[in-house]
């Protein structure tokens, strides 16, 4: 009995050890301003790529007044993109792929899932023709930002915005990965500040 105390108590010993510098590295996670942060540079140049993505992603390319004609009076949810820099799926994979994870073009369904942002029929490019709200990432919001984590593969960060439409504000939680070709975004999530 004796000996079988011993053990459980090194064991406990072992496991409070292991977990003390544990609990302490999280503490040391503190938020910093995100001039400061050694990647600052990158990952500001990559939130100013995003900006274009996401006006692109919020209110498309411009698209043929035939084709919303033809969507007005068939039901159909897609217009015939009418760009001369974007005429394939794969150009806009391409590009959104410059900023973002394909995990997360995924969840934004910008060319898979049942709905697609972008699709392409007999070499045609059409897109949704839903519009949304589109806040850019201005120098303003980046002084005020913060990261709250930073590792060796993924950097976690705040960037904070006011509403367009009334007196809200709103933090962007940016979660970025380190791939081969350099940072990219891999979510988003949004919440509201009181």
């Amino acid at each position: 009995m004796k000996k079988s105390f011993s053990r459980f108590f090194l064991a406990f010993l072992c496991c409070a050890a292991l977990a003390y510098p544990l609990a302490g590295c999280a503490a040391a996670e503190e938020e910093e301003p995100l001039s400061e942060c050694r990647d600052a540079e990158e990952i500001t140049e990559l939130l100013y790529a995003s900006n274009d993505r996401d006006r692109y992603f919020n209110y498309g390319f411009p698209v043929t007044e035939e084709s919303v004609e033809d969507a007005l009076k068939t039901g159909s949810r897609y217009g015939r993109v009418d760009s001369e820099e974007f005429q394939a799926l794969s150009q806009i994979q391409e590009y959104f792929l410059e900023v973002y994870t394909e995990d997360y073009c995924e969840k934004l369904q910008l060319w898979t899932g049942e709905g697609p942002r972008w699709k392409e029929e007999d070499g045609i490019l059409f897109q949704s023709l839903a519009d949304g709200i589109y806040s850019p990432v201005t120098e303003e919001n980046l002084e005020d930002s913060t990261i709250l984590y930073q590792g060796d593969d993924k950097i976690t960060a705040h960037i904070y915005f006011d509403s367009q439409i009334d007196d809200t504000k709103y933090v962007m939680e940016y979660t970025l990965i380190r791939t081969k070709e350099g940072l990219r975004i891999e979510d988003r999530v949004v919440e509201v500040q009181d």
